[in-house]
């Protein structure tokens, strides 16, 4: 999990209208021990790993079993949650592979924070020797995973908190676990190698086989959001007393790593003086802060902002001014514990497209503290372009920082600082916005007198463009070393199973430097909680509470499916949720099925199955855990099903990109998107629509974006033609032969046309699933399933508005909110029988419905009644061969010609403004095609090609908005 870093507040979410909480909802708890298998459920069944099962990779870089492609629907077990009592295993291990699971992800084994019975280390043992109890229960599980056919994936370093008995000087000071410092300490990197060997290498007294050695270990990770590169986008690689987070011992490490670097590939002062000042400007020029200097009388141009009980004034003072007669003072005398809550801005600013634009100033405080400060727009939606945080002293200094305007904004700009929650007095002075001055090598820096500094994010554009490559190559550099080392060591160890490095990843430059490793993994969150005060505070947290499909830039699936899989390698989704309790959760499930499934990708892990060590009471009690969150398990046997069985079609054509190491060090100029962000030199929405991958690092040139095609914009279609994403109606659909979805705000979708569903009217956001359980298509499927979830809340949950419910939980039981759904299937049948399931997915009593029109079938949903996400359709009779469906009148359809060899036309009249597409079947009624049309006039045609098909019958369904018509099509 990554902490969300926000340096101000984005003031006014805009929410959908929606009350929290709901009412009349309806008890429905999936069984933590049941592993039954049930007739209208997907099986999974029990299916031992056997010695010849281990994972492998193929040429086109797939996981494989015995040459065969395997993909993993996976969750996380973390802390508390990896160490379950044994009489507990089993029943966790069948019910994960009824859920469809076939991977769990161990993470945070090495955590300090669960105590004795959920940590793989002793409290007060320092961290060099194993916990002999957790460790036998942990290979007890792993045991009962395998004998259920669920592989393993195993973490190494994640939350490991070192001490001085591991032999690690100044222990207590190394924060955030040793982040980034466990890259190139080499005592740290001995104890990684030594902590792994034990893990590893320890045989298992339930299956007889060290972890290295049995095929149930399906991948390795090495270290878990941890990347030099990502820290120093973050400028955090400096000292604590100059706002950073390493201690002075590695401060003075990497400095000295950095002038061997530049020794290497330098050798002497002239070398690198010719280099570095190609290109350097001596001064900034058009400042746009007015009375910067504060010299003007007054403070008419600044605005001091408080919010809630904060308080703070502003005011001249002659005192001890850095430069001239007078500076701002701003005393802040009374905080709330939300940095935001005091602010210190001028608006009014300007910037243009990709221009560069440099932040300075002079400040000092009346006791050493921290400052924030950032340029942001200063309307809604107040969107964020840089920062950095500062150390103050009583001592003036000056400070810059850089970036690069993602948009033009005209007047609408500001800069502001915020005072860390920190009572006390801060003085500014000679504050500006200008072009940056460029330097090279500065005055009396030297190789020969190792003083070479190394460079902030935050201030790299007012460096030159090799200095700044400079720096970016050593840090990727370093963090390629250690990861090929320990990728090394454990293949050394006798490791066969695939080895990534790290994830969370920040752009190509994370994935370059992991280029020589078996696979790519990424991880990514939507709405994740955030803490306005202290860092994973119970009480004092928020929500945005909005959900991922009215997103313009839907980060939730472009950042995650970005494009930094490397071509012929396997790509895994290690963590992904929409933290409970976001009202709009359960769209997370069948978007990341349909695009995994688009993409191609191998592994998706939620985060997290669970966490703690209550495996069976009916509440969910925390952010990220969906064990017991049925809203989101009801989801789980369809979409699962659909994603290991490549129900969805990846995409048929992939654009590679291949970059030259020198694009990638000289991206910080293009790249402002902080510590989490991520950049691409694309539109990330392409995602969306086309399948992007890398080929490489060893380009001789910069990469081919031209090819690339035009982005799309509320409205996405994939280039399969089967997922549909409309952010501007917060919808997303997927349509193939054998599985169909509708997600999002269900009740603006009326008569929405997905394959053999129409979706005729709804009564609130939901995420509904169809899955044929025999056969391959949905039209002529004996048996299929249909899923139907929304939101969860406990009993008596208590919100604060509608972004939190502190730490007000509520009680069992957890209750489904009852959503009412009218549907009309397309159904190969006499008549069709509808069980609603019970909590183990058995049917009792049934619904019998009769056409309404040939193989036409009007169904509802009734959750208020039925009290079940779960519905069990059975298709009896064989119904009426596929012909025409008179359901809706198009006008004047035309279809020719019929036979046909090369093409066949649709050619239609309408005075609708509606989007035309075409979906062609095979006599099996399965789909093989689909062709879209953007309708923009009255007369219209669609030309669909056919060449490449065999001679034969086939069946077409032609779609105009929400109207269709079905026919046969003849290839000669």
């Amino acid at each position: 999990m990554k902490p969300l870093l926000l340096f101000f507040l984005i003031l006014g979410y805009i929410l959908y209208g929606h009350s929290q909480p709901f009412s009349n909802g309806y008890p429905f708890y999936l069984p933590s021990n049941d592993s039954l298998s049930r007739e209208f459920l997907p099986d999974f069944p029990a299916s031992p790993i056997g010695p010849e099962e281990a994972i492998g990779i193929n040429s086109e870089g797939d996981f494989v079993i015995k040459g065969e492609p395997i993909r993993f629907w996976g969750v996380n077990l973390t802390a508390r949650g990896a160490f379950p009592p044994k009489n507990k295993a089993n029943e966790i291990a069948a019910r994960m592979r009824k859920m469809g699971i076939n991977l769990v992800r161990f993470h945070h084994l090495d955590n300090p924070w669960a105590g004795n019975d959920g940590s793989i280390f002793l409290n007060g043992q320092g961290t060099r020797n194993l916990n002999a109890t957790t460790l036998d229960r942990m290979e007890f599980l792993i045991a009962a995973f395998k004998r259920n056919g669920i592989y393993v994936n195993m973490n190494l370093n994640v939350s490991r908190t070192f001490q001085e008995q591991d032999g690690v000087v100044n222990a207590d000071s190394l924060v955030d676990f040793a982040k980034a410092v466990t890259t190139f300490d080499p005592w740290l990197i001995t104890l990684q190698e030594e902590y792994a060997d034990q893990l590893l290498s320890h045989v298992n007294p339930y299956t007889g086989l060290a972890l290295k050695d049995d095929p149930v270990l399906a991948m390795v990770e090495t270290i878990n959001e941890n990347t030099l590169y990502g820290f120093w986008k973050g400028d955090r690689l400096r000292a604590f007393s100059a706002g950073g987070s390493l201690i002075r011992r590695h401060v003075e490490l990497l400095d000295s790593l950095w002038h061997e670097f530049l020794l290497d590939k330098y050798q002497d002062d002239a070398s690198l003086t010719a280099s570095w000042n190609t290109g350097s400007v001596a001064s900034g020029q058009g400042n746009q802060v007015q009375d910067g200097g504060f010299e003007s009388g007054n403070l008419n141009q600044w605005t001091m902002e408080t919010h809630s009980t904060a308080q703070a004034t502003s005011s001249l003072s002659t005192t001890s001014p850095f430069a001239g007669s007078s500076s701002a003072e701003v005393d802040v005398t009374h905080i709330t514990g939300t940095d935001w809550h005091v602010q210190f801005y001028q608006g009014g600013l300007s910037m243009n497209k990709d221009s560069v634009y440099a932040v300075t100033f002079a400040a000092r405080s009346d006791a050493n503290r921290n400052i924030n400060i950032g340029v942001q727009q200063n309307v809604s939606p107040w969107d964020y372009y840089g920062g950095s945080q500062y150390a103050l002293t009583p001592v003036w200094q000056t400070f810059t920082f850089t970036f690069v305007a993602p948009t033009d904004l005209q007047g609408e700009l500001r800069i502001g600082y915020n005072f860390a929650n920190q009572t006390g007095k801060v003085w500014f002075d000679d504050i500006s916005l200008a072009s940056p001055s460029k330097s090279g090598l500065q005055t009396g820096e030297s190789l020969i007198q190792r003083n070479i500094k190394r460079i902030l994010y935050g201030e790299r554009l007012s460096f030159t463009d090799q200095r700044i490559a400079d720096q970016a190559e050593f840090y990727i550099k370093i963090q390629r070393e250690f990861l090929q080392g320990m990728y090394n060591y454990l293949k050394a160890l006798g490791i066969s199973a695939p080895i990534t490095g790290t994830n969370a990843l920040v752009g190509p430059a994370d994935a370059m430097h992991q280029q020589d490793l078996d696979y790519i993994d990424d991880h990514n969150y939507w709405d994740h909680p955030w803490f306005p005060s202290t860092p994973w505070d119970p009480y004092d947290w928020l929500l945005r509470n909005e959900a991922a499909l009215k997103d313009p830039g839907i980060e939730a699936m472009s950042n995650i499916f970005s494009g930094l899989a490397i071509d012929k390698k396997p790509y895994t989704v290690s963590e992904y949720n929409h933290p409970f309790p976001n009202r709009y959760q359960v769209e997370m499930v069948p978007m990341l099925t349909s695009y995994a499934s688009f993409h191609g990708a191998d592994g998706l892990m939620f985060f997290e199955y669970e966490g703690g060590s209550d495996w069976d009471t009916d509440i969910v009690d925390g952010f990220f855990s969906i064990n017991r969150n049925t809203a989101l398990m009801s989801l789980f046997p369809a979409c699962a099903y659909a994603y290991r069985s490549y129900k969805i079609a990846e995409a048929s054509h992939t654009y590679l990109i291949e970059y030259s190491p020198e694009f990638v060090w000289e991206s910080p100029l293009q790249d402002n998107s902080g510590r989490w962000g991520k950049w691409l030199p694309y539109d990330p929405t392409l995602a969306l629509t086309h399948n992007i991958r890398t080929v490489g690092y060893q380009g001789s040139s910069d990469p081919d974006l031209a090819q690339l095609p035009p982005p799309s914009s509320s409205n996405f279609l994939s280039s399969t033609g089967q997922i549909r994403l409309q952010t501007d109606l917060g919808l997303h659909s997927t349509f193939a032969a054998g599985y169909v979805s509708i997600t999002g705000f269900l009740q603006d979708a009326t008569h929405h046309i997905v394959g053999n569903l129409q979706l005729q009217q709804a009564n609130d956001f939901g995420a509904l699933s169809w899955i044929a359980l025999s056969g391959d298509s949905l039209l002529t499927a004996e048996r299929s399933l249909l899923t139907l979830s929304s939101r969860l809340q406990n009993t008596n949950m208590q919100w604060d508005g509608t972004r939190t419910v502190h730490n007000n939980w509520g009680s069992p039981p957890t209750l489904m909110q009852p959503l009412t759904v009218q549907l009309r299937l397309n159904i190969q049948a006499d008549s069709v029988r509808l069980y609603p399931l019970d909590e183990t997915g058995l049917h009792s009593s049934y619904q019998t419905l009769l056409p309404i029109g040939p193989n036409l079938f009007d169904l509802t949903l009734d959750q208020s009644t039925d009290q079940t996400p779960w519905y069990g359709l059975e298709a009896i009779g064989k119904g009426i061969p596929l012909q025409q469906d008179d359901l809706v009148d198009l006008i004047s359809l035309r279809v020719f010609p019929n036979p046909a060899k090369e093409y066949v036309i649709f050619q239609y009249s309408t005075d609708r403004q509606d989007q035309a597409f075409v979906e062609l079947y095979d006599l099996l009624g399965k789909l093989i095609q689909v062709t879209p049309s953007e309708h923009s006039s009255v007369e219209q045609q669609l030309v669909l090609p056919i060449d490449e098909l065999s001679a034969g019958v086939y069946h077409y369904r032609f779609h105009l908005g929400n109207r269709s018509s079905v026919g046969k099509l003849i290839v000669e």
